[in-house]
């Protein structure tokens, strides 16, 4: 009967390191995925960057276009 409960801890302390085998291998999955979202989020936020520049800079010719034409108003 000693045998038992031996068995049995060592059964429960397998079963306790697949669990947590498991649990590393999803977190290395879940770190990977969030580089993965980290990565997309900078190339959304470089690629905003440049549309608000190039909009700025439409947005600067337009007006000084409209002056040329005298379309708007110069201001002091």
């Amino acid at each position: 009967m000693a045998e038992e409960p031996d068995n049995l801890v060592l059964e429960h302390l397998r079963a306790m390191r697949a669990d947590i085998a498991a649990i590393r291998e999803e977190n290395r999955d879940m770190k990977a995925w969030q580089a993965g979202v980290e990565s997309m989020f900078a190339f959304l936020v470089s690629a905003i960057t440049r549309m608000q520049h190039s909009i700025d800079r439409l947005n600067e010719c337009t007006e000084r276009i409209e002056r040329r034409l005298g379309l708007i108003d110069e201001r002091a």
